[in-house]
């Protein structure tokens, strides 16, 4: 049976809570929690350990599936080194095509589906036809701009042991495998080692995250205080689009439509907001009382939003002319 792609990304982004690097970082945040947590514990299963290697490929793959769609939507120069890859890895149909001209997906979302994660090698070999560069050759070698001391920190701590940390990767990806397709009853888990491929891995993916906005957005904000601005005008301009829509549907006359009460559909939407507020409020609780929830909240108010808009334009595209 052939695969059904657009279902496939479909799923995929549902059950995503932001379309971005950033729920990536709150799994590895809660990973460390984890790790730090039991830190010490000799009585710890050893069950716990396996699944850091297991989680951090997920980590791993989401967030360079996610980049490779930010590199290919940013648009050209980036987007034509598309045409670099293997003609398999990009097969439009007529319905790859709908989809992308309805917006249910990207073209960036569709190519990145295509492109395999596997192993460290699919990565540099994926990132660096992309930019047009050699990226690992490049990441051994970036200077951050990053006004943030812990950025900074990262990125000398990245260059100073480059080395060792690419080849903790690799070893994340066999252990991986291991873990995953294999019994590995003889496997000896080292959780010293594992302690060490989480911390090096994480530093990889922030570096790496640095380094590919460092190219697309080289004049971005940077400071906290912007990010929140930002993120907090992204949902904005969203806000505006719904309400254009519920304006629109509030004032059809809707005769051939005796099925759509007016009342119930404001008070619907009311409690949705309700939901969506509280929902906001939810997923930025994991990082309450730092200069990250403002963002955090914004996003998740974002992400909601989009959600409720696509409801809406697939239930009505006639009066919105979709």
């Amino acid at each position: 049976m052939a695969r059904d792609v657009i279902k496939e990304i479909t799923e995929l982004k549902s059950r995503d809570e932001f379309a971005n690097s950033y729920q990536v970082y709150l799994r590895l945040y809660s990973l460390q929690e984890l790790l730090e947590s039991n830190a010490g514990n000799d009585h710890i299963s050893e069950e716990v350990f396996k699944y850091i290697p297991i989680a951090l490929v997920a980590c791993m793959e989401g967030l360079f599936r996610s980049l490779y769609a930010e590199i290919i939507d940013y648009g050209e120069p980036y987007s034509k080194n598309v045409e670099k890859f293997n003609s398999s890895n990009k097969k439009f149909d007529y319905s790859i095509i709908n989809a992308i001209q309805s917006k249910k997906l990207t073209i960036g979302e569709f190519i990145s589906h295509t492109l395999s994660c596997n192993n460290i090698s699919d990565i540099d070999n994926n990132i660096s036809t992309l930019l047009g560069i050699k990226f690992l050759h490049e990441m051994k070698i970036f200077e951050t701009q990053s006004i943030f001391d812990e950025q900074r920190l990262i990125n000398s701590s990245f260059k100073n042991n480059a080395d060792e940390i690419l080849k903790n990767i690799v070893e994340v990806f066999e252990l991986r495998h291991i873990f995953c397709h294999e019994f590995g009853t003889k496997v000896k888990v080292d959780k010293d080692l594992i302690q060490e491929i989480f911390s090096n891995t994480k530093l990889f993916l922030e570096n790496t995250t640095d380094f590919i906005h460092s190219k697309l957005y080289p004049n971005s904000p940077e400071t906290q205080t912007n990010m929140n601005i930002h993120a907090h005008n992204e949902f904005d301009k969203l806000e505006i689009k719904l309400e254009t829509y519920i304006c629109k549907l509030r004032n059809k006359d809707f005769n051939d439509m005796l099925d759509f009460d007016k009342d119930l559909f404001k008070e619907s939407i009311l409690k949705w907001k309700k939901y969506r507020e509280s929902e906001a409020k939810y997923k930025s609780s994991v990082v309450e009382g730092g200069s990250m929830q403002p963002m955090i909240y914004s996003m998740s108010m974002h992400t909601t939003t989009s959600r409720k808009i696509k409801e809406l334009e697939e239930d009505y595209s006639e009066l919105f002319q979709l």
